[in-house]
């Protein structure tokens, strides 16, 4: 069940650019659509807006986290 979303501060969008730049690899936690603490593993290739969805992280696995 989908529910509202708060947006992450912009220091750690900061962060994941410096992550993406460095080409790091590590965990990132999350919440999911359930509200459950959730996480990915691998590296950061991108950090892009989907129009009408929101920012998004992308993972070299290909998986995509909200922002």
């Amino acid at each position: 069940m989908p529910t509202s979303f708060t947006p992450v501060q912009y220091v750690y969008k900061e962060i994941i650019e410096e992550q993406i730049a460095k080409a790091s690899e590590g965990k990132i936690f999350f919440f999911n659509d359930m509200d459950q603490v959730d996480s990915l593993e691998g590296s950061i290739v991108k950090m892009e807006e989907i129009p009408q969805q929101g920012v998004f992280i992308f993972l070299r696995s290909g998986s995509l986290i909200r922002d």
